[in-house]
Order: C-alpha cells, then structure tokens, then sequence
C-alpha cells in the first residue's frame, strides 16, 4: 500500500490490552476486503503498563506498510483517537476498540453502502452483539431490521451511541474532535455534533460490531459507576450541551436528541446506591438529572422504546407534571401512579380474574375500581407486596397488590380510576407488566406485550380485555394473536427475515430488554 491512498483507516487506542489486542486486530486483518491493498491501522499505545506495546510492535514489524504505531503518556481514549484521526488518510474512518470484532463483511459493506449514498449519509452504523461475559443482542439493535438510509425526522428514536459501530466518511470528520473532557459518553457526544450536518445515518442489516462484556471492571464502561465523573462531568459537559446544540429555530430540541438522551438517563434512574459522592453532591447530581429530565417532552417518554411503563411514571413525575397530557396521569393526588397488570385469567364467557398491583399513591379513603362496557369493578387488596426499586432512595418501583373479577367483552375496553370519599374520580393508566411475561420460543409473547403497550399508550391508559388476556402472564401460554386492534403489525412473530411490521423487530432473551 505504498504508493495507494487506504480505503479505511482504523483507529485504535490501546490500554493495557494484552489480553484482547491480538484476536481484536486479526478481526480486522481478515476482513473481506485485502488488508495489504485497503486498510491503514493506526495504533496509539495510550500509556499501557503491559505488554500490549510488544503486541503493537509486532504488529508494525508484520504489516510495516499498513501499521503506524504511536505512543503517548496516559491521557485517555479521545486524546488518543484525536491522535489517531490526525494521522489517517483513508477515504473512510473507524474508530476501532482494541477488545472488540468486526464481522468479516463490516468494512466491504460499509464502503459498498457510503459509496452508493454519498450525498445522502456520511456514516453508516452495525448493530451490536455481545460476547465473552454476557452474550446476546443490544437493546436497541431493533433498527437495523432493514439495510437502509435512516432519516431522524422519520426514525428518531433510533440512538447511536457508538463510534466503533460506525465507518465514516473521512472528508465529513474534517474539524471535528473528541471532547478530551470526556472518559465516558465521549461517543455519544461526537456523533451528536457529527450527525447534526445530514440528520441521517446509515443502517447495515447484515454485518456485526462484536462488544466484548468483559468479566472484571477494567474497561472505561465497566468500571463508570465508580468513576465521579460519571456524575460530574458526563451530565453537563455532554447531555446538557447535546440537547442545547440540537435546538431548532424555535428554542425547540428536535426529537432524536431528545430520545438519544433519554435512552441514556433510562439506565441512571435504575441505579440504586453509589458510593463515590458524599451526600451533598448525590443530592446536585439528583438535582441535575431531574434539569435534563425536565428538557424531555412527555411525549418523548411516553413513547420511548424499551422503557418499563413504571419509569415512565418517575420521569414524568421527575417533571412535576400536575395534569394528564398523552393519557398518563401524574396528580396531585395521584403522583406517580398506575395499575400493572400481572395476571388476567380467563374463567368463562366474557368473564376474567384480574391480578394487579398499583405504584405510587392513591391516598385514603377510597377505592379502586376497573371499569368496562359491562359494569365498574372494585379492586380488592390482597395483602401481597412488590418488591420496591430506587433511583438513588428516590422510590420508583414496588406496590401494593389487588385483585377483582370483571366481566368484559374481547374488544372491550379496561380503565381504571380512583373513586374519592367524596364520590370524586381520577382517572389512572393501566399497563401490563411485561417484564413478568413468560418467555416463548419464537417470541410472540414479547411481540404481543409490546404491541398492548403501544395501544395502551395511544389509547388513553385504556386496554381491551382480549389484549390485556394476550399481554399478561397467563397459566396457559400467551397467544399470538390480538384480534383487529393490532391490524397494522403481523400476528406472529416467526423470528425469521421479514420483521419489518414487527414493533420488536426480533426476539430478545429473556430478561424482558425487548
């Protein structure tokens, strides 16, 4: 490659990555494309105490024409990349972790794709699948169910966090930089000032970016939790300036942002404990993810992807919202309140056993009450309690436990409310609990859930009696069907190629991350 311009040049900062280095660079030797004729690798040794300079070297003396290798005192991850992407001279980039793989076709498809979309994209992205400590497909891998160009006015719950997932035009880079702030949340920042230029982004249905979970804490995602400023810096100097920077005209925050953001404030909020502030910076850090939180329109949570009714319910109550906008209640009286549904038995024609619990409060002297076409139903106590969650002792999860039988009409509708001492009523969002669904082989249960969700949100907090039969946990297994409600999505979920109908996109474990 001596006398040609690369087509991609990869970049990879190495700490301390004897372990990983080796198997990681041979995913991207044997890349389908020649590595000899296309590929420039640019390793910069970010102060390693290992051996991992003697694996860069080797490295060097292998492939003298391919490899450049640098080195530097510790300074972190995007100091090093800077280094790098100051040096490369390929057509396209990526930003390579030295612990991670690429599929074999990655680099052949990503330059087919920004070849053929050259006015449209500037990167186009992978979906992830783990390996090593926990194995399976990221969360949020449902949008790559279609090789495509991805508009973010169209699609913008659609998050990319990761630059290694991505291969970029190496002209669009030019005058951008990461963030030297930043240790965590450097990615998500860049691709934020990245992707505002088009408002687009490639998707590849086919080729996989493999993120190694490791099995201790070492690497910089690991061990987040116990670094401060994760708590300090990561909120103000990314979140907080990616939402101002993605203001249109208006003042208003455009909803990928928005979504991007949240998806990342949906992982905080269910962190219970720490150990690296003291009490009176817990109580600023509190204040400021409620700050961001407050930046989120209601529609935005209500409709977000992969997102448990329950912390629906905190973050809108983090707003101090006080009236029912999008059909999600958060009162005075009622503050952070709903109905999930656990269990709906069927026990004869049009009559069913309801399990159920409430989060949040629905003060004294009243009673609950399920209401349908056929009657109002009063909710009965049963002693049981749920088990309770925290966002740092700010209680979002647990409940008490209630039961009633009602009768109902398959496409009948389920409300809910609280009927006061003094005969006044509020009215309260119903939810199945989908995390207590069983799993199924194809996942039709996942898809059933997902889809009564989408129609209780879209519906006022309202279910039909047929979906929310489907949606629950049932003593037989849930069906896979939900009648004329659901026409615009399939009726079953046959874990094959064509899921472009499906809300879920393709079966995930489990643990209920769909």
């Amino acid at each position: 490659m001596k006398h040609s311009r690369p087509m991609v040049s990869v970049i990879v900062p190495v700490y301390n990555l004897e372990s990983y280095l080796e198997s990681a660079l041979d995913s991207i030797v044997n890349q389908t494309i020649v590595f000899e004729n296309s590929i420039e690798l640019i390793l910069i040794n970010d102060g390693s105490t290992d051996s991992s300079d003697e694996i860069c070297q080797n490295a060097k003396k292998r492939y003298p024409d391919n490899v450049a290798y640098f080195k530097q005192e510790h300074r972190g991850v995007s100091v090093a990349r800077n280094v790098g992407l100051d040096r490369a001279s390929g057509k396209y980039v990526n930003f390579f972790d030295g612990d991670d793989a690429w599929s074999r076709d990655a680099f052949s498809a990503s330059v087919d794709f920004l070849d053929r979309h050259h006015d449209e994209v500037d990167l186009v992205a992978s979906k992830i699948k783990f390996f090593d400590a926990q194995t399976g497909e990221h969360r949020n891998n449902y949008k790559f169910h279609k090789t495509r160009v991805l508009k973010l006015s169209s699609e913008p719950d659609s998050p990319l966090f990761h630059v290694t997932t991505c291969i970029f035009r190496r002209q669009a880079l030019e005058g951008l930089k990461f963030d030297a702030r930043l240790k965590i949340t450097e990615d998500g920042k860049f691709l934020s000032e990245f992707l505002l230029r088009k408002k687009a982004y490639g998707v590849l249905s086919e080729t996989v970016y493999y993120y190694r979970k490791r099995r201790d804490s070492s690497s910089a995602t690991g061990g987040k939790l116990s670094d401060k400023e994760y708590y300090t810096t990561v909120p103000r100097v990314a979140y907080l300036c990616m939402l101002d920077e993605w203001r249109d005209k208006s003042g208003h925050i455009e909803r990928f942002m928005q979504c991007q953001i949240l998806s990342d404030i949906a992982w905080r909020i269910r962190q219970s404990g720490q150990s690296v502030l003291d009490p009176g910076e817990e109580l600023a850090y509190k204040d400021l993810i409620k700050e961001i939180v407050r930046k989120i329109d209601n529609r935005v949570i209500l409709s977000k992807r992969n997102l448990h009714p329950r912390y629906k319910i905190f973050l809108l109550g983090m707003k101090q919202c006080s009236e029912c906008r999008d059909g999600l209640l958060v009162s005075n009286r009622l503050q952070q309140s709903g109905i999930f549904l656990d269990f709906v038995h069927r026990r004869g024609h049009d009559e069913y056993r309801v399990e159920c619990y409430m989060e949040g409060g629905m003060g004294e002297g009243g009673r609950l009450v399920l209401e349908t076409s056929m009657g109002v139903f009063i909710l009965r106590e049963t002693g049981h309690t749920q088990p309770k969650e925290s966002f740092l002792g700010e209680e979002l999860g647990g409940g008490r436990s209630f039961e009633a039988i009602i009768h109902a009409g398959e496409k009948d509708e389920i409300s809910a409310k609280f009927v006061a001492g003094d005969g006044s009523e509020d009215a309260i969002p119903v939810h199945v609990n989908r995390h207590r669904t069983p799993a199924q082989p194809h996942g039709c249960a996942h898809c059933v859930v997902r889809c009564q969700q989408k129609i209780s949100e879209e519906n006022g907090g309202r279910l039909t009696a047929e979906a929310a039969a489907a949606g629950a946990a049932t003593v037989a297994p849930a069906r896979s069907t939900l009648g004329d409600n659901v026409h615009a999505w399939p009726r079953t979920c046959s874990n094959g190629t064509d899921r472009t109908g499906c809300p879920v996109r393709r079966h995930q474990p489990a643990h209920g991350l769909c």
